[in-house]
């Protein structure tokens, strides 16, 4: 299976084949990043996404949501 990954794309080595094929609730990690193109957009953690969006100066502009709690993500 490891010869179907394009050689542009990283992988860490955690077995997500349950989550994915096997509908097993939950996966092997508590993070996932989102990408938009080349470009990092998003972090989730456990029940928290850090959406990232480019900023005012050189840092970016990012908002914290506890999508447990709040899954519209309507209050940063």
């Amino acid at each position: 299976m490891a010869d179907k990954i394009p050689a542009d794309c990283l992988t860490d080595g955690i077995d997500q084949t349950a989550l994915l094929l096997m509908a097993e609730g939950h996966g092997r990690r508590n993070y996932m990043t989102h990408y938009d193109g080349g470009t990092l957009a998003a972090v989730r953690y456990e029940d928290f996404k850090v959406p990232i969006k480019p900023g005012r100066s050189s840092l970016p502009g990012i908002d914290f949501y506890n999508n447990l709690r709040e899954p519209g993500e309507k209050y940063g």
